[in-house]
């Protein structure tokens, strides 16, 4: 009879096992605040011949919908939510030299193997020449590149899938973890040159989905029971 229910008890702390689960996350994935709340802003300084004599690249913001001032009708409004993340080069920016500049709004996180990174991101062309691009880009612990997730280049039709003053709309993308480990998202625009027109990155819906793990003491329960059930085996032999 004892033997019976012990049999009976490591069954029942094994299969309880199953439920535990840890999630990974990713703080402010829709930029519903105001301030970029979670992420870290790296804009590049360009140097100019007249006052100011130097100027921030670009801009980063939340917008509730963009493209009004562009004769968008109706404007682009947030995949995800209510706003946005809007990256822009600077119009008119009159920089000496041709220099390249980075806009990058990053956040880093761990990731278990086979865990995802998705999101959406879209692209407007104002410049002629392709000297503008967004980017999507995942690194590793030493912030070397793993990964372009996505990007689009400024320029004529015969240079980009992305022609002058016009942007597709939202785009997904994803990516999948082949190693557990800290990665950085970067999402980001590059310029080069003067910086006169402005092309515009917008990103919105970044989303890390985990897989199952189970949770320290949800292991140890299984282990336990487990280790029950291979005693009385043997001692059953």
């Amino acid at each position: 009879m004892k033997t019976r229910f012990a049999i009976w008890l490591g069954i029942g702390m094994t299969l309880l096992a199953a439920p535990g689960i840890l999630r990974a996350g990713l703080v402010n994935g829709s930029f519903e605040s105001w301030d970029i709340l979670g992420w870290t802003v790296q804009n590049d300084v360009g140097v100019r011949a007249t006052e100011p004599f130097s100027r921030p690249a670009g801009v980063a913001r939340t917008v509730s919908s963009w493209g009004e001032a562009w004769g968008f009708d109706p404007a682009l409004t947030a995949a995800d939510g209510y706003r946005f993340l809007s990256l822009n080069t600077r119009v008119n920016a009159n920089f000496i030299g041709n220099e390249t500049y980075n806009l990058i709004v990053s956040q880093s996180f761990s990731l278990n193997l086979a865990d995802t990174v998705s999101g959406r991101s879209f692209f407007f062309n104002g410049d002629s020449e392709p000297l503008d691009s967004a980017w999507v880009r995942i690194l590793d612990n030493d912030q070397n590149l793993v990964a372009t997730l996505w990007s689009e280049t400024s320029g004529s039709p015969e240079t980009t899938l992305t022609p002058a003053s016009s942007a597709p709309g939202w785009t997904p993308w994803q990516w999948t973890a082949l190693a557990a480990g800290n990665y950085t998202l970067q999402l980001g625009m590059t310029t080069s040159g003067a910086d006169n027109s402005a092309s515009f990155g917008c990103f919105d819906g970044i989303l890390v989905t985990a897989q199952p793990i189970p949770e320290p003491s949800t292991l140890v329960l299984g282990l336990v029971g487990g280790l029950m059930l291979v005693g009385l085996r043997n001692r059953n032999r």
